[in-house]
């Protein structure tokens, strides 16, 4: 991670916003790497996932949660040192606005922070836990009339990227992720696949993902798990 924390360390006290926070994966790298920041906010528009989030960053009181819709913020422009959008362009319907959003609310020599799992044909077999997790996900939101793509290849990440991003690349890399596979247990991917289904407990098709939750958790059993190849791909304003 030796890439991420070079870039948080060319700001003094930055202050970050991390879009599409989820449970604050991303964030706890930030921390992970770089405490010297002076704020992170992150926002979501998941209820029962920033409730999630408030618990694990209980003691540290410069990181903050908010129930938000990027494209509703009411952040000042050039609010921001730093912007990160982890593994949440897949979950966007107007990317175009999206980006534009971010550029308004970033600081001049700021820097957009652009994580995604891509899709991959040299995955490990634990990696390709995570696949099949993204998978299921995937399936059950499209059940749910919600936004999100199953996973894009580097070329379809790049492509979003040249097309609506105002802001040139500065960099790219392979996220390492290694210190933080060893943390997830299969207890909580278990949790994961059962909030999931029982999101769909009504469904017609509710046996048919029962079985292929069944299946995914024999996987797991079997190989473990790991992250699968995420990509960081850093904008940065003049």
């Amino acid at each position: 991670m030796k890439e991420l924390k070079s870039y948080l360390s060319q700001y003094e006290n930055p202050r970050i916003l991390d879009i599409g926070t989820g449970k604050g994966d991303f964030i706890a790298m930030i921390d992970y790497v770089y405490q010297d920041y002076s704020e992170i906010i992150g926002i979501d528009i998941v209820d029962y996932l920033l409730e999630m989030d408030e618990s694990a960053f209980e003691n540290n009181p410069k990181i903050k949660w908010m129930d938000l819709d990027v494209l509703e913020t009411t952040f000042p422009k050039n609010s921001f040192d730093i912007i990160s959008l982890s593994n949440t362009l897949h979950h966007i319907k107007d990317i175009k606005s999206m980006f534009n959003q971010m550029v308004e609310m970033l600081k001049p020599g700021g820097i957009i922070i652009l994580s995604e799992l891509i899709s991959s044909n040299d995955l490990s077999e634990k990696q390709i836990s995570h696949q099949l997790l993204h998978s299921f996900a995937a399936k059950i939101d499209h059940e749910l009339n919600k936004v999100h793509s199953q996973i894009f290849s580097k070329e379809n990440v790049m492509q979003a990227i040249e097309m609506y991003s105002p802001l040139p690349v500065d960099a790219i890399w392979e996220l390492e992720t290694k210190s933080f596979d060893e943390e997830i247990t299969l207890e909580d991917l278990y949790r994961l696949v059962d909030g999931l289904l029982k999101n769909v407990k009504d469904s017609p098709k509710f046996e048919q993902y029962k079985e292929e939750a069944i299946a995914i958790k024999d996987y797991l059993q079997e190989n473990g798990f790991s992250y699968a190849t995420t990509i960081c791909v850093v904008l940065k304003k003049q």
